[in-house]
């Protein structure tokens, strides 16, 4: 780990092993970034939505017979939820990689739980069944993946990192 994230990284362990339940980020839209479906950038810090996995953006599901760019619209439709509202971040834990995992809100918006909701990013079951009913609402009413066939996010990163 760098020197420079060293002291973040230890701040956001200590709030996380403190518990504090609003030791969270927040940020405007200056600096704000959303990377994809499911990661943002909040003053240079990379979050990601704690208990979903939204399409990469690199990746194409199928609709009706024909590709089209899910990764692109996932990150669309999290700009979109945002829609130029502050961000605030509750840190839950940061990951076997060291990645910040939070739940997100753009005023009384959860993040997390409307892209799974709106059907641009799968409950995360493995790691939390947070957002079960929501990914089970999406699917029955053909919502965003849900639309057509796809590969998870996960199983399409573990194939093209084997290139």
């Amino acid at each position: 780990m760098n020197r420079t994230r060293a002291p973040l990284v230890l701040a956001i362990a200590l709030a996380v092993t403190a518990g504090l339940a609003w030791g969270y980020w927040q940020a405007d839209k200056r600096s704000l970034q959303v990377i994809d479906g499911d990661s943002l950038n909040l003053i240079g810090t990379r979050i990601r939505l704690q208990g979903i996995d939204a399409p990469e953006l690199s990746q194409t599901c199928t609709r009706n017979g024909s590709s089209w760019s899910c990764g692109v619209e996932a990150r669309q439709k999290l700009i979109e939820l945002i829609a130029g509202r502050p961000v605030q971040c509750r840190v839950i834990e940061l990951d076997k990689y060291s990645r910040t995992l939070a739940n997100c809100y753009a005023g009384s918006t959860n993040l997390n739980k409307e892209m799974v909701r709106s059907g641009y990013a799968i409950a995360y079951l493995r790691y939390s069944n947070e957002y079960a009913s929501e990914q089970l609402d999406a699917m029955k009413a053909k919502r965003g993946i849900w639309s057509g066939e796809f590969e998870t996010p996960e199983n399409y990163r573990v194939r093209n990192s084997a290139r």
